[in-house]
């Protein structure tokens, strides 16, 4: 099973943008769609959040 997934990088998509620089494309193709996007959060978007609170002071709260 394949899934594709389509993520707006702001809250609207604008008319006179290509669609290319507005939209993140993720291509579920091999093994669980939730295995995938496990793997896509705690490789991608945990680090940024990590640092995020690591540099902001909120960790030692």
């Amino acid at each position: 099973m394949t899934s594709v997934v389509f993520v707006k990088r702001s809250s609207v998509v604008e008319a006179d943008k290509s669609m290319q620089s507005q939209l993140r494309v993720m291509n579920f193709s091999e093994g669980s769609p939730y295995e995938t996007l496990h793997s896509f959060v705690s490789k991608s978007i945990a680090p940024y959040f990590k640092s995020y609170v690591k540099e902001s002071g909120r960790a030692d709260r």
